[in-house]
């Protein structure tokens, strides 16, 4: 069986837990998609350390809706009375952003909560995914430097909004039911009715994330053949997706002696050179 997942653990180095306090804006509010952006951090009484150097910088981590892993943007920060302040200009592409403000050695992550902000449609209201991604944020299994704190109940309303605001959202509307049900909120026969209308209404997954919430939803029924096909009609279409790779992925376990799978690796690493898997697979291999 295919093992699926939305969000993937990338093991990196962590990043020292330090319990600063100081507080970020960030302006506007509601940035459109690509606008310039301007990051404001006010360190606290404990933050003198952290800003002692004089080299603050801010990090975001910018999220699109369909990439596995976030892009991180570092921005110097210059200190205006007491304010250390800098801006840049946000990639289109990014629906959710989270920051750290530090010096490469420590960071203020506001307590492992960090600060937030949400790209906005041209109208003010956040893009489609935005909620979503800040939903995801919350599973607890971002990479390490920039993992915030597990919290379900904040996942359950942000995926509520996203789904309010985007009903044919697939990939949001899987993960409400399963975190729904995970928690408690939900009893199985709902969520088994809530995902047949899904299976029902979805008749081809237009991404690679939609896929493997689509997948998602048939296992959920006991519906293996029809979450493989899925997968591997997305894998068809998106041969370079995340689709493409758990199945690669799932490949290697068959090989029949060391020799082979040490060679299977390297080969998959050279098709997905960012893979996720990445250091799981070297350390495999040693």
């Amino acid at each position: 069986m295919i093992s699926l997942r939305i969000i993937s653990v990338v093991l990196l180095l962590l990043t020292p837990a330090l319990l600063f306090a100081g507080t970020v804006t960030v302006l506007p509010m509601l940035p459109k998609a690509g606008a310039t952006v301007t990051i404001e951090y006010r360190p606290g009484p404990a933050d003198a350390s952290l800003v002692a150097s004089g080299q603050v910088h801010a990090v975001l981590y910018g999220f699109t809706v369909d990439a596995e892993s976030p892009k991180a943007t570092e921005v110097t920060l210059t200190n205006k009375s007491g304010t250390w302040v800098g801006s840049t200009t946000l990639d289109p592409q990014i629906v959710y952003t989270i920051v750290k403000v530090g010096n490469g050695l420590a960071y203020d992550t506001n307590k492992e909560m960090y600060w937030e902000f949400l790209t906005a449609t041209e109208r003010g209201t956040p893009v489609r995914g935005a909620h979503m991604r800040a939903a995801f944020s919350r599973y607890g299994q971002l990479p390490a430097p920039c993992r915030m704190k597990e919290d379900f109940a904040d996942a359950v309303a942000e995926l509520d909004k996203e789904t309010r605001a985007y009903p044919n959202n697939t990939v949001a509307r899987v993960n409400y039911i399963i975190v729904m049900k995970n928690t408690g909120e939900m009893d199985e026969a709902e969520a088994q009715a809530k995902m047949r209308e899904i299976t029902t209404s979805v008749i081809q997954s237009q991404s690679p994330m939609e896929a493997i919430a689509l997948a998602q939803a048939y296992e959920s029924q006991g519906r293996q053949d029809e979450a493989q096909r899925v997968m591997a009609d997305a894998a068809s279409r998106f041969p370079k997706s995340i689709v493409a790779e758990q199945i690669a992925l799932g490949q290697l376990s068959s090989a029949p002696t060391i020799d082979a799978f040490v060679s299977r690796v390297s080969e998959h690493l050279k098709a997905w050179p960012e893979s996720f898997t990445r250091q799981n697979l070297i350390d495999a291999v040693i």
